[in-house]
């Protein structure tokens, strides 16, 4: 019908020779370079335009060839990503918003917002029409003083809909373009996009909620928005009443589960529940036909309950019995559909049902009871197998939601685990192959980050099937040691994760502390991070809780060659007084520093006085530990215990010569004072301690000299107050009377 052959010609037709700011080609960042450029070169297209030529001449075409040229151009793209492509580089945008600036034809306006509208649709040129900067405001002017009747008005709505129902959110935050151009003229002017709502145009209606849907695609845009969110929502409402395409209710519900979502307002829940209409209409949309006006409507429902609406008409009786079937209907669903389908919908899925586990922990048992995980298990080996193989999951975009809904099904469920742990295709195929970044080097952070979190969560398992998780993983315990020693990037979560699942399988299983001997690089790692303080505190109280749980019940050849790379006299300097830092970091870290100690000096006799624990390093240690207890009258709880138990343990596995130490008055009268703490772990600590000091032993002399410097504390009941409860008098009496039988009978002894 148009003389135009080549998207050149038909831009051509478009450029006006008066202004220079419609010449030439866009560079490589989509702008034109100046006045004096009159031709352009595209190459290297696969298909016909192979070679295109674009030379301005100073002509003025008419408005009917412009309008004629822009049609064409909206037909030749129209289902060709390629030719959008193209022609958005060729520099086409520039030319379509001067003419939605500057021209009064109202055939041209309408066919410019089309052409922008026909450009929304490829996926990569939402960014291009965003960066564009006048493109979003020239378009949202002509809705500012819009005529319900007028074809522009619905074709700018439109072309706005078809920018605003991708997820820009995601584009914006990629290109680092902020708020600078997406929160343009339409979104700083709430009210008329309300009144956009009620008016009798469906076009307008759907781009309005779309654009709206973005207002509150984030907290910090919900947060600027939520005072309007109570006359927003009765238009919202009334529209889901409306006949509305399947489409426009997609739209809508989506709108209100941001608003739900991103503004975490309870006035607005209960502004909601408190219409019954409302709720029944949200209610009946949770068994809709299209997936995902049922999974946009469920997650309204669940977004109330977990706002705790103060109305109480969401229980979890109601989740329970309704929403959890149509989960399983869902997933039933999805693993009988085409692959497409499968791999469209299953993220979508996941998520809904994380968070339904998060407004109610009841839901994730039942999740489990009902066989979620099995249905989860036969899905992710369907798209294991359509994704080409073992090392190729970790490209399906679901992996990081499957990883997120296990972990929460298993975080409090034994059970759960149970059935992840027993399946050797998930460990194996599904999880490990999203953690070995030498077989898949390409893996997301995120992905990485979900797998982690979700082995770790496995790894918390009672001792039988962490041990199977052992044995059933292959090289699980080397990938973990890749990320705690050689992870250079810098995602601290990721190393941390890593370190939490190893302390966790390390506390019992044999198979890991034989794992960890034989690994100088994870031992000279541990030292290194726990003895710079410059490191991330929160690495180094991993590592020194992993360090705890390894020397936990170890054996003496591990503990000799931990001890080779992190010595006890290192440890000591790490509590020194002028060390200390009351942060609870600081305080945790420091517990863990004298667990360490406590696990190696435990269990040894004879080896922990030349091989472990100097009588040197010990008095050091006595001393510095003594100090905190005379000079910190607010000492952490925990920190204080822990001293107590290493005084235990010096007494139950060191030579008298270190045992004197503990010997000394002030420690005595500390500790009898502690006996009458509040906190239960502080008085459990100093009684072991006490009981180590009373224990029968073979060395008589030692013995009585022990009970020589306890009996003075043992006279008269000293040791109970009037605020002790009964089971700590109890604990008391029965110490003052062991201390004094015992005492007794050795005299006698002794005679």
């Amino acid at each position: 019908m148009y003389p135009f052959k080549q998207p050149s010609e038909l831009i051509q037709a478009l450029c006006d020779g008066t202004n220079d700011r419609n010449r030439g080609v866009l560079s490589d960042s989509n702008r034109y370079s100046g006045s004096n450029i009159t031709e352009g070169f595209i190459n290297n297209r696969e298909d016909n335009d192979s070679m295109i030529k674009l030379t301005v001449k100073p002509s003025s075409p008419s408005g009917y060839t412009k309008v004629s040229a822009l049609k064409s151009l909206k037909n030749l793209v129209i289902g060709n990503p390629k030719k959008k492509q193209l022609v958005a580089e060729m520099g086409v945008l520039p030319i379509l918003v001067d003419i939605l600036q500057n021209s009064k034809d109202e055939d041209l306006l309408i066919q410019s917002a089309a052409t922008i509208g026909s450009l929304a649709h490829c996926n990569e040129l939402i960014s291009l029409i965003i960066q564009t900067e006048p493109t979003l405001n020239f378009l949202s002017r002509h809705l500012s003083s819009f005529n319900y009747t007028k074809k522009l008005t619905e074709t700018v709505a439109r072309s706005l809909f078809n920018i605003f129902s991708k997820d820009i959110q995601s584009v914006i935050s990629s290109n680092n373009l902020g708020t600078q151009n997406a929160d343009f003229e339409i979104v700083k002017n709430m009210p008329l996009l309300i009144e956009l709502l009620s008016c009798p145009n469906q076009t307008v209606n759907e781009m309005a909620a779309c654009v709206i849907r973005f207002c509150f695609s984030s907290e910090q845009r919900a947060q600027h928005y939520s005072t309007y969110g109570e006359k927003i929502l009765p238009q919202l409402f009334r529209l889901l009443h409306s006949r509305f395409s399947s489409t426009s209710h997609e739209v809508i519900l989506d709108a209100i589960c941001k608003i739900l979502f991103f503004t975490k307002s309870k006035d607005i829940a209960d502004f909601i529940c408190n219409e019954n209409s409302y709720l029944e209409l949200l209610t009946g949309f949770c068994f809709h036909e299209k997936l995902e006006i049922k999974l946009s409507a469920i997650d309204c429902v669940l977004l109330l309950q977990k706002l705790n609406s103060t109305l109480g008409k969401i229980s979890h009786q109601d989740i329970s019995t309704s929403l959890v079937p149509e989960f399983s209907k869902i997933l039933n669903d999805i693993s009988e559909s085409s692959p497409a389908l499968s791999l469209q919908s299953f993220k979508r899925v996941l998520l809904s049902m994380c968070l339904c586990m998060e407004c109610d922990e009841e839901i994730q048992s039942d999740f489990v009871s009902a066989k979620f995980i099995s249905k989860l298990i036969s899905i992710s080996q369907k798209m294991q197998a359509d994704a080409g193989g073992d090392s190729k999951f970790g490209n399906i975009t679901a992996g990081l939601e499957l990883f997120q809904t296990i972990t929460m099904l298993c975080s409090n469920n034994e059970e759960a685990r149970s059935q992840m742990i027993e399946s050797p295709f998930f460990i194996k195929s599904i999880l490990l192959s999203c953690l070995d970044l030498e077989k898949n080097p390409q893996l997301s952070t995120p992905l990485v980050e979900a797998a982690l979190s979700c082995i770790k969560v496995l790894s918390r398992a009672q001792k039988q099937l962490r041990s199977t998780l052992v044995s059933s993983s292959g090289n699980l315990l080397s990938i973990l040691c890749h990320f705690i020693c050689h992870y250079s990037g810098l995602e601290i979560t990721i190393r941390k994760l890593a370190i939490q699942t190893l302390h966790n399988l390390a506390l019992d299983l044999e198979t890991v502390k034989d794992f960890v001997h034989n690994n100088q690089k994870l031992l000279e790692t541990i030292s290194e991070f726990c003895q710079n303080a410059s490191n991330s505190s929160i690495i180094r109280t991993s590592m020194i809780t992993l360090a705890r749980n390894i020397l936990y019940r170890a054996e003496f050849p591990l503990k000799k060659k931990f001890i080779e790379h992190f010595p006890i006299s290192k440890m000591v300097n790490l509590i020194l007084p002028n060390e200390c830092d009351l942060s609870q970091t600081q305080v945790e870290f420091k517990v863990g520093v004298l667990s360490c100690i406590r696990n190696l000096i435990f269990g040894e006799t004879n080896e922990v006085e030349h091989e472990i624990l100097s009588a040197n390093v010990c008095q050091e240690l006595v001393v510095t530990l003594l100090h905190h207890l005379t000079t910190n009258g607010s000492l952490d709880p925990s920190f204080t215990s822990e001293i107590y138990y290493v005084f235990a343990n010096i007494m139950a596995g060191c030579r008298n010569e270190m045992k004197r130490y503990l010997l000394n008055r002030d420690i005595l009268d500390i500790t009898f004072k502690q006996t009458h703490s509040k906190n239960e772990e502080v008085v459990k600590s100093t009684l072991f301690f006490l009981s180590n000091l009373v224990w029968d032993r073979n060395d008589e002399t030692f013995q009585k000299e022990c009970y020589q410097h306890l009996r003075t504390y043992a006279q008269g009941g000293k040791l109970v107050n009037d605020e002790a409860s009964t089971n700590e008098i109890y604990s008391f009496q029965t110490l003052v009377h062991q201390v004094n039988t015992q005492y007794k009978q050795l005299e006698d002894r002794c005679k």
